[in-house]
């Protein structure tokens, strides 16, 4: 786990978006560990010595191991349900930004349109048209 000055140097150096590629990752290899460490030592090794088989079992029962890793797994997948919606949150946020970018640029082209056309007259050509109307 990494410490509290070093989650802080991560935030000050990633951008948000790397920041959260980086706890899944985190996530993902937390996760990897947990379930290969309790299934690395499957029966499948005492083969040969039935009386490591049986204390095997023994010790796997009585520090209820199983149990342990299904309630970590169940927690990572509480972890992995906020990531996901955090990584949800950015890109909603940067799709929102683009869209206030697209609508500033429209604006922007408007009114520049807006100004040739002060310039090359056509408004008092307007102006004098609906003058002639009423």
């Amino acid at each position: 786990m990494l410490s509290r000055k070093e989650t802080i140097t991560m935030l000050a150096k990633f951008t948000k978006i790397r920041f959260v590629v980086v706890l899944f990752e985190i996530y993902i290899n937390f996760r990897h560990e947990v379930n290969l460490r309790s299934d690395m030592l499957s029966p499948d090794i005492y083969w040969d010595r039935s009386d490591l088989d049986t204390l095997y079992t023994d010790v796997i029962r009585h520090f209820t191991v199983r149990a342990r890793v299904n309630a970590l797994n169940e927690q990572l997948s509480y972890c992995e349900h906020t990531l996901q919606m955090l990584g949800d949150l950015l890109s909603n946020q940067h799709s929102y930004r683009l869209e206030w970018i697209i609508i500033i640029l429209i604006v922007m082209e408007v009114v520049l349109e807006l100004a040739h056309g002060w310039n090359d007259g056509w408004w008092d050509k307007f102006v004098k048209l609906r003058e002639k109307e009423k």
